[in-house]
């Protein structure tokens, strides 16, 4: 996975491109050896990664508050985070539109979660459903969830770091890594990480 990746992109790796590779690097062995632990600590001090933008998709605002679900402890200490400055959040109208469908109250706090961890909203692109036209026509993502492919290509054409999803159907999967990081190579973008909170934080806890 690690040699295609590198040769997908044939050039130096961005922030975001070497936290996929760590993020491989994890899944492929299982648990985190020494070596590897080593390896992501460096990569932590040449890379920044307290200071990553980031791009919350709608599920993120669900997860926190589904005390159920096994993420919600995680996303909500990573929108502290961002509240606190230690990373940079942005969302998009594609996503308060999603929000705005959900019922009250709820409607409403997810919402609210905008203002009160100073998330930034990207407003509609033409450039952004172009990117999402090319992620669909070349079969990452169906047609029928054309708004997860915007999620994706929003975060690429303002050059974010990572994507933050708990949709694992068609964001935050194998595939449409590797695809639209063609796909924006292809397009002039650098690829964009999809991750889940935890993965963004990676503090032990």
């Amino acid at each position: 996975h690690i040699s295609n990746f590198v040769e997908l992109n044939s050039r130096p790796l961005s922030r975001s491109g070497c936290f996929v590779v760590v993020k491989m690097l994890r899944e492929a062995g299982g648990r985190t050896d020494d070596r590897l632990a080593k390896y992501m600590l460096q990569l932590r001090g040449v890379i920044g990664i307290n200071n990553l933008r980031l791009y919350l998709e709608t599920t993120v605002f669900n997860y926190y508050f589904d005390e159920d679900r096994d993420g919600h402890a995680d996303t909500v200490r990573l929108f502290k985070a961002i509240g606190a400055g230690e990373f940079e959040g942005y969302t998009s109208i594609y996503a308060t539109d999603e929000l705005r469908e959900a019922i009250e109250p709820k409607r409403s706090d997810m919402l609210t979660l905008i203002d009160k961890y100073s998330v930034i909203t990207f407003d509609i692109e033409g450039e952004a459903n172009r990117l999402a036209n090319l992620y669909i026509k070349n079969g990452v993502i169906p047609v029928k969830y054309r708004i997860d492919a915007t999620h994706i290509a929003i975060a690429s054409i303002h050059g974010l770091d990572c994507v933050i999803s708990y949709n694992f159907e068609h964001i935050n999967r194998e595939r449409t890594r590797l695809l639209t990081g063609r796909i924006n190579y292809d397009n002039g973008y650098r690829s964009v990480a999809i991750c889940t909170s935890k993965e963004v934080l990676d503090d032990g806890r």
